[in-house]
């Protein structure tokens, strides 16, 4: 079959084969990214387990622990009113506020 026969110039022709060759390029890319996502892992027993015990209720009443260690390294649970329970140990904390090292300021307000 030539051109004659087809109607169409090289120039229709070109165009034709170009057109064709951009969608047979886009088409499997198109195809690529309308692949279905995977589906989600499935979450271990015991962490669903854990997952379903924090209802909202529970996570409104939850009291969180707040925990401190002093300079040796030593844990405390601060309990109302700011006191400082050991927490797996039995060595009390030191107390929060240092005894002052320095001498005393003369206290004519010069100081900068």
């Amino acid at each position: 079959m030539n051109n004659a026969d087809t109607g169409l110039t090289l120039g229709h022709q070109w165009r034709k084969w170009a057109i064709v060759g951009l969608l047979s390029t886009l088409l499997p890319l198109n195809l690529l990214a309308a692949q279905p996502e995977p589906p989600l892992p499935r979450i271990k027993p015991e962490k669903a387990r854990v997952i379903e015990h924090w209802t909202p209720t529970r996570r409104a009443n939850a009291i969180p622990r707040d925990f401190v260690i002093d300079v040796r390294g030593l844990g405390y649970m601060k309990l109302p009113g700011g006191i400082l329970a050991p927490y797996g140990h039995t060595i009390s904390a030191h107390s929060a506020v240092p005894a002052p090292m320095a001498k005393p300021g003369s206290g004519s307000g010069d100081n900068v």
